[in-house]
């Protein structure tokens, strides 16, 4: 055999060998595909969300339409359109509802929920008891309490217990419904699941965010929700020229009327702004510093140019909601352009059970 011979067959033996290696290495990426592929249709994917309201087809996502079909039972309500879908979210506990015979006013069974997706630690969302009413009959009667029961010592065991008769008010509350709306590329919408989470997270913040500047702020008009400023049973200072006198009036106020339970304040961003700059007395500590005020941990919330505040045992808050966040998409948004519309809805409101559970502090300069 000449040379020429044997670099040829070395040459055809090494092909041979790469080829196998090849061919091995895509079978391992195709069973890892096929692997990935699997573990991924067993957990729930906004890009196969978006793409199946986008084509209307929810074939492409099962176990997403099955969610949201389990939701859409539990609530007693459909989506507002068929490619609609509900997004889940977190069941936790049942939660106490007043009723008639009690003093209170008779409301559906509820359940505690996380309001969409997961907020940080510093949520207002987080620090309120969100729950659903069990029967979708439209507007909920919550009863509101205007100070706490007084407690008697009694001399012995055979001393009569004294009847403590609270007075009680009531909030009726109607669906309030926030919707948030953009539009964006397909490619990056339908395509990538990071993508289609990212947007659904865009929407899911707002909406949040919305929801916490209501619950401070609402006007109570217009389908807004009836925020603590505007409420009429909740105490409130105005904060114009704010000094530190009014903060601990505002302090008192709820420490002495609202119970055993954690306090913290509300702020919005422009009032942060001014209370990290006014000092407790000249040439002190800041009213708010270190993310506190009066030792008292504080939520900033954006979304709103006003300077309010609030402080209170935010457990006592209830933030009903009616139906789960619902996500659809518009195929057909800008079709020359491949551009698709997304739209956020979520129907909502809000009502402290204790209004001495609160105190505001409104208009700071």
């Amino acid at each position: 055999m000449d040379a020429v011979t044997g670099i040829n067959q070395t040459l055809n033996q090494y092909r041979r060998a790469r080829a196998a290696e090849m061919l091995l290495t895509q079978a391992r990426n195709e069973i890892n595909e096929t692997l990935t592929a699997s573990r991924d249709r067993g957990r729930f994917s906004y890009k196969r969300l978006l793409t199946a309201s986008g084509e209307m087809d929810w074939n492409r996502a099962p176990i997403e339409k099955d969610v949201s079909d389990a939701l859409a039972r539990e609530y007693g309500r459909e989506p507002r359109l068929s490619n609609g879908a509900f997004v889940p979210v977190g069941l936790q506990r049942d939660a106490t509802v007043g009723t008639a015979s009690a003093g209170g006013y008779l409301v559906s069974p509820a359940q505690e929920l996380r309001l969409g997706v997961p907020g940080a630690a510093n949520s207002i969302l987080d620090l309120c008891t969100v729950v659903r009413p069990g029967i979708n009959t439209g507007a909920q009667r919550v009863g509101k309490f205007t100070a706490l029961p007084t407690v008697y010592v009694l001399a012995s065991e055979s001393t009569s217990i004294t009847e403590a008769s609270p007075t009680v008010g009531q909030s009726l509350l109607a669906p309030s419904n926030a919707t948030a709306y953009l539009e964006q590329s397909r490619q990056f919408a339908l395509q990538s699941e990071g993508g289609a989470q990212a947007l659904a997270s865009l929407l899911t913040n707002a909406l949040r965010t919305h929801v916490g500047v209501q619950i401070l702020e609402g006007s109570g008009s217009n389908g807004e929700v009836t925020g603590l400023i505007n409420d009429s049973v909740v105490a409130t200072s105005s904060g114009t020229t704010l000094a530190w006198s009014t903060v601990c009036t505002t302090l008192e106020t709820v420490e002495k009327t609202a119970g055993d339970g954690d306090l913290a304040w509300v702020v919005t961003a422009p009032a942060a702004k001014i209370l990290r700059q006014r000092a407790v007395i000249s040439g002190g500590d800041a009213i708010l510093d270190d993310g506190k005020i009066g030792g008292y941990p504080v939520v900033v919330i954006g979304g709103t140019t006003n300077a309010n505040a609030a402080f209170g045992k935010w457990k006592d808050l209830l933030v009903y909601e009616w139906a789960p966040l619902e996500i659809a998409v518009n195929p057909f948004a800008a079709f020359s352009q491949a551009i698709i519309g997304v739209r956020a809805w979520l129907a909502f409101n809000a009502a402290p059970i204790a209004a001495t559970s609160f105190a505001t502090i409104t208009s700071i300069t």
